[in-house]
């Protein structure tokens, strides 16, 4: 499930609980939070007020242990992606109430670490196909690294990237600027299951700052490849040794371990060159 494309699950389980009519006034309230990354209580409270006023403090109880519910701590909860993005849809039918909802969400969010506020404005920009908010956003994650000289901060950035950006676009190898912050983050925490590499593919070089930084955190890495021909029948062996123990070495720019994909430029052909 992801925030863009709800699953069948997911409108299942809505369809569900509308046939029952007991489920009505928590069906409301959650289309009214739907939107918001993280719906704390002071956030819940807000909005029964604002958007249901004859409702009971029951009716958060409701929502708070419902199946709508991915997540949740003693002090908020995230209700499934494709969930939130069906009922967000919902909820922007109504352009003046959608506007009024956006509003109680930037007030009750202003204490928000500035990367969730941001994941925050980047999922509504996305649901608006609004590319320019999205590459506005993108950079600003960009001038983050680019203006703190704290290693921490930087690696929370990295963090960020991993976590958040593919859950929000299936195709992010459109926008440089989700390359450029790939790269900075496999090269910062690594990138063993290929989950970044796998989903970028950059049409433009990285900024020669970033790069700078890239070289600072990742020393290239250099390890040596040598082929083992299989005969008749058997597979072919490609053997990774350390650094100059090869036929030929690889300069990675990412730690170890790394994704690397080969290909050979003759299918059936004797591998003898990369």
């Amino acid at each position: 499930m992801s925030w863009l494309h709800p699953a069948d699950e997911d409108d299942r389980l809505l369809a569900r609980l509308r046939a029952d009519e007991a489920s009505a006034e928590m069906l409301a309230l959650a289309r009214v939070v739907a939107p918001a990354l993280r719906i704390e209580r002071p956030l819940l409270r807000a909005a029964r007020l604002a958007f249901l006023p004859g409702s009971t403090a029951d009716v958060e109880v409701d929502l708070w242990f419902s199946e709508l519910i991915e997540s949740r701590s003693a002090r908020a909860l995230q209700l499934y992606p494709g969930v939130a993005r069906r009922l967000t849809d919902e909820c922007a039918h109504d352009r003046e109430r959608f506007s009024d909802v956006l509003a109680q969400l930037r007030e009750h969010s202003r204490h928000w670490h500035p990367l969730d506020r941001l994941e925050q404005d980047l999922r509504l920009a996305l649901r608006d196909d609004d590319r320019q908010a999205v590459h506005k956003g993108l950079r600003q994650a960009l001038r983050w690294l680019l203006d703190t000289q704290d290693a921490n901060e930087r690696r929370d950035v990295a963090r960020w990237v991993r976590g958040v950006l593919p859950r929000l676009t299936e195709d992010p190898s459109r926008l440089d600027e989700f390359n450029w912050l790939a790269a900075y983050a496999a090269a910062t925490l690594g990138d063993p299951g290929g989950l970044l590499s796998a989903r970028t593919d950059s049409k433009r070089p990285a900024p020669v700052w970033l790069l700078e930084q890239l070289a600072e955190l990742a020393p290239p890495t250099t390890v040596g490849l040598r082929w083992h021909a299989g005969s008749g029948n058997a597979t072919g062996v490609l053997e990774v040794l350390p650094g100059g123990q090869g036929d030929q070495d690889l300069t990675l720019r990412s730690p170890l371990p790394a994704p690397v994909r080969l290909s050979c430029p003759q299918a059936g052909a004797a591998f003898d060159r990369w």
